[in-house]
């Protein structure tokens, strides 16, 4: 008896892969082959459109505007949406100062400084000239103040520790404004020193109770990290310095020390900023008093 030949089926694919199954028959031409996928293979994932983020209206502070800037200033808000702060808070956004062609701050003041060590946005007043002319409020970066007249890059520096979580630059240390420092100028120092993390003592600190205390007395620094310093105008008197001195152990610095280290964002030495609290002549007969050492 004869009996027809048959064929071998193909062999089955792997487990875990994907195999074409041709299907066949002698009458028929070849189907096209029919892709059977095993289970462990994930089809793509399609992301999901983007969703749009709309952004919250600036909430502006002006600082050091001339009356034209203002006004241009308040017809780009009641055009484009925003609000102006007539004071700092936590809820301003950006801080529109005037500046040079370098963008660069001709005049300090303390909302500059606030706005700096709280992490807002320092903005030259062209971006509210270009943001009114395209219609919208424009990306901050390419207007963001550069510099002041003392320091360069404090503005970004501060914008980007406080977004990382950094500690405030005046985080550990303690501030006391001698009484002699006229009430305005009082106030806005310690607006900006609050706005740093600094603490304002209300009471004249005790003196130093110990060698150490006295010979960190020139940085400021204790044992243990914390700084305590006593503000006072570069105008006060020597007898004034002297009594100062003596109230608190401490030699008085000037608050420009204050503004300094906001414009470098670093604590910066206080030696530099130290008020005299002995006169010319009384330091050269110290000077001269030397000892011999064996």
């Amino acid at each position: 008896l004869l009996f027809p030949t048959l064929k071998a089926p193909p062999p089955l694919p792997p487990a875990g892969t994907s195999a074409a199954i041709r299907l066949s028959s002698p009458s028929s031409s070849p189907s096209p082959p029919v892709q059977v996928s095993s289970p462990l293979i994930k089809p793509p994932v399609i992301a999901a459109a983007p969703v749009a983020v709309v952004s919250k209206p600036p909430v502006i502070l002006a600082s050091h505007l001339k009356g034209p800037m203002l006004v241009h200033l308040r017809m780009a808000i009641e055009k484009m949406g925003g609000i102006i702060a007539d004071s700092f808070s936590n809820a301003v956004t950006h801080m529109v100062i005037e500046t040079d062609e370098q963008k660069r701050v001709s005049n300090r003041t303390p909302k500059y400084a606030q706005a700096i060590l709280s992490g807002k946005w320092v903005l030259e007043f062209k971006w509210v000239l270009d943001s009114f002319a395209a219609g919208k409020w424009l990306d901050e970066t390419a207007y963001e103040v550069l510099a002041d007249q003392h320091a360069a890059g404090a503005a970004r520096t501060g914008r980007i520790r406080v977004q990382h979580g950094d500690p405030p630059l005046f985080a550990n240390h303690k501030f006391f404004i001698a009484p002699t420092v006229q009430a305005a100028v009082a106030s806005s120092i310690a607006e900006v020193i609050t706005a740093g993390g600094g603490d304002i003592l209300k009471l004249t600190p005790p003196p130093p109770a110990n060698v150490q205390e006295v010979l960190s007395g020139a940085t400021g620094t204790n044992s243990i990290g914390e700084s305590t310093h006593v503000l006072a105008l570069n105008t006060l008197k020597i007898e004034d310095s002297r009594q100062l001195y003596l109230q608190t152990g401490r030699r008085p610095t000037s608050v420009e020390w204050v503004m300094n280290c906001v414009s470098s964002y670093k604590i910066l030495p206080t030696a530099a900023y130290e008020l005299a609290v002995v006169s010319g002549d009384e330091l050269k007969g110290l000077a001269t008093q030397q000892s011999l050492a064996f």
